[in-house]
């Protein structure tokens, strides 16, 4: 996971685990659209890792952009709330976050 994270991100992209089975992603000067594309990319990367090491592997995404005055703790949740929303239906997708509000 960690060298298919590593190598379809950016050097200057962030990455951490964030829980048991959760990373956390953070992309400087990145937009919600070029956020999505990213988890886009990292779902196909799993899932050709998976093809090579006949492991199904799948991954969820909850993408949110930080917006004007919002505190890093409602981010995280919004995006939170986005991962679960992908998992809810059906996993291996990515959801963008509500705007905060």
């Amino acid at each position: 996971m960690a060298d298919v994270l590593r190598t379809n991100t950016r050097e200057n992209d962030l990455i951490g685990r964030w829980g048991g089975e959760e990373f956390l992603i953070v992309c400087p000067s990145t937009v919600v659209e070029g956020a999505l594309k990213l988890g886009e990319i990292l779902c196909a990367a799993l899932d050709n890792n998976a093809l090579a090491s006949q492991t199904p592997q799948t991954a969820s995404f909850g993408v949110a952009a930080i917006q004007q005055d919002e505190k890093v703790r409602e981010l995280v949740k919004r995006a939170d709330l986005a991962l679960y929303q992908a998992k809810g239906e059906g996993r291996n997708r990515v959801i963008a976050a509500a705007p905060a509000g």
